[in-house]
């Protein structure tokens, strides 16, 4: 087996066994807490992300593709980044719940509250990440993938008992990042990777001008997505029960499948790397990546189609009937933003960043725009539908976008 297929199966099957027992869990957590009280969460999710992304810039790309004298400044540059974010995050988040609940704070309040936690955990595990995957310990992502997964959703059970409630599931949610980080912690010392050495503000500076392409595209290209889909559950309606829905449906839909998306993502980015070092080329390789992911998401899907109806009542609980409806819908969107995924990081080989900022800008307002206007019927399944089928056309631009690419020479 080559080495890049077994480095995603062993990322894959690491992350996969925490997902199997977050699956296991979802009948127990989908009859403790509400459709409306995952709506809110997912907000708070989104929201968590968005914000941690200010705590690296996404310099952490460079840890993956740098030089090896560039790791260190690269780890201190992005350890100053999340501190100034957590202390920003701590007093903005703070002074905005009393200011606009009156001083009187509810679950929701504090459920927002805990997110300061989550935001400092998410930059921090973004890091780690990155310094496993240049390290090429796949086994160890996994494994640290997997205890989030079982220590959020085993919080979560015994939590639900006594809050059964958006801030149980947003406690869950910080627990489960803050053993993630420990966990690649103590993956990496086992590795011996570390300490490293002190490093000088000028070297600081001379990665951080280096790599400057990370926080003017990549990072604006990743925060526009979750910008978007902050609108995106706005639009939806954050006061009803249609976010709880639609991420419900992404749970039991694009949840298992996002796993092995992500996982040959990051092993793709160094494999990426490494071949146009060596001036390979990678037309027929993403075309082969292209129809394996397309295959396996459409059959996945086709599970749904067929049997959903029965299936998800059966396995969620009655009040979760409509999620199916949701998981229908939102089919073509879900397929080809699985197919695009493990292709992300063309641009940033290919140094084409630019031309994919500006394509996500348009997905960025083209989407909540579709959304906006599917929303006039009334119905946010039609809703969905409408714009699962415009943003799809839309990817499949974006497909052809990136495996033309392939065929370009790298730029020096």
């Amino acid at each position: 087996m080559p080495a890049k297929h077994k480095d995603v199966l062993a990322l894959t099957l690491g992350t996969g066994f925490g997902q199997a027992f977050a699956l296991l869990c979802v009948p127990l957590l989908s009859r403790l807490y509400s459709p409306h009280a995952y709506g809110i969460f997912g907000v708070v999710q989104v929201t968590t992300a968005l914000v941690s992304l200010c705590g690296t810039l996404q310099y952490q790309f460079g840890i993956v593709i740098g030089e090896a004298d560039e790791v260190a400044p690269l780890l201190a540059l992005c350890r100053k980044l999340t501190i100034w974010m957590t202390v920003l995050c701590a007093f903005g988040m703070l002074g905005w719940r009393v200011w606009t609940s009156g001083g009187q704070l509810t679950a929701t309040d504090y459920a927002w509250l805990v997110t300061v936690g989550a935001v400092a955990a998410s930059a921090r595990q973004l890091v780690g990440e990155s310094l496993l995957n240049r390290h090429k310990l796949y086994r160890q992502i996994g494994t640290a993938r997997s205890l989030n997964a079982l220590a959020m959703n085993g919080f979560a059970l015994l939590i639900g008992l006594v809050l059964p409630n958006e801030l149980g599931l947003s406690l869950a949610f910080a627990v489960g990042l803050l053993v993630q980080v420990g966990m690649q912690r103590q993956a990496l010392r086992r590795a011996g990777v570390g300490p490293f050495e002190p490093v000088t503000g000028l070297q600081v500076r001379g990665v951080a001008k280096k790599y400057r392409d990370f926080p003017r595209t990549t990072f604006v290209q990743s925060f526009i997505d979750q910008l978007r889909m902050r609108v995106f559950l706005n639009l939806l309606g954050t006061g009803t029960a249609a976010p709880g829905y639609y991420g419900m449906a992404s749970r039991i839909y694009e949840g298992p499948l996002a796993i092995l998306s992500s996982s040959l993502t990051m092993v793709l980015t160094r494999h990426y790397a490494e071949a146009v070092r060596e001036q390979k080329g990678l037309f027929r390789f993403t075309i082969k990546v292209v129809a394996a992911s397309a295959t396996l998401c459409i059959a996945i899907s086709l599970i749904f189609v067929v049997a959903g109806d029965r299936l998800l009542p059966f396995v969620l609980g009655e009040k979760w009937r409509m999620a199916n409806s949701y998981v229908v819908a939102l089919i073509p969107w879900v397929v080809l933003r699985l197919v695009v995924t493990p292709l992300s990081s063309l641009p940033m080989i290919y140094r084409r960043q630019r031309m994919y900022l500006a394509m996500g800008v348009v997905y960025a307002v083209v989407v909540p725009a579709l959304l906006y206007w599917g929303m006039r019927s009334g119905d946010p399944v039609e809703a969905l539908a409408f714009v699962a089928k415009g943003a799809a056309a839309y990817l499949v631009l974006q497909v052809i976008w990136l495996c033309r690419l392939t065929l370009r020479a790298p730029a020096a």
